[in-house]
């Protein structure tokens, strides 16, 4: 690799974010987990990035596809962030 080579890279770097638009789906899920981790203060549940980010690599496990695993998750959510439930 050339100096100027090395040069534009760097200059390229620092006006486009690493992964560029393909990866924004990974930077908003740390955004979001921070967030989210920060809420839920010293009691609450950690949220990690896979927690709040979607699947695009065919892997997906289809765990929040039901109503019913739909309303589990958002029922777990709402008590890691300190809330309560009413059954």
């Amino acid at each position: 690799m050339t100096s100027r080579e090395v040069t534009e890279l760097r200059a390229y770097m620092a006006t486009e974010p690493p992964g560029g638009e393909v990866r924004a789906d990974i930077r908003t899920g740390h955004q979001t987990a921070l967030l989210l981790n920060a809420f839920a203060g010293k009691k609450g549940a950690t949220i990690k990035v896979k927690d709040v980010t979607l699947s695009f690599d065919g892997k997906d496990d289809g765990k929040l596809r039901s109503s019913e695993s739909q309303l589990d998750y958002l029922k777990a959510f709402t008590i890691a962030m300190g809330g309560k439930v009413k059954e």
